[in-house]
C-alpha cells in the first residue's frame, strides 16, 4: 500500500507525460513527468545501470561526483 500511495502522490503533483516500459537491454524503466523544474525523468532498474547514469552521489553526508 505504501508504494501505491507514493505513486499516487508523484502523479498528483507531477503529471506523467509518458512511460518507457522496462526493457531487458536497457535494464531499466522510465517515466517522464511535468515538474516545476521542467520535464523530469524518474527511473528504476538494475543498480549498475542506474548508478552509471548518475552525475552525483550522496555519500558521507555530502553530495559529490562519483570517484572523488
Amino acid at each position: 500500500m505504501l508504494v501505491t500511495a507514493k505513486k499516487a502522490d508523484i502523479t498528483e503533483h507531477y503529471p506523467r507525460i509518458t512511460e518507457l516500459p522496462f526493457d531487458s537491454e536497457r535494464k531499466l524503466m522510465s517515466t517522464l513527468h511535468t515538474t516545476p523544474h521542467g520535464i523530469t525523468a524518474f527511473i528504476k532498474g538494475a543498480p549498475e545501470v542506474v548508478l552509471g547514469l548518475c552525475k552525483y552521489i550522496y555519500e558521507g553526508g555530502s553530495v559529490q561526483a562519483p570517484g572523488q
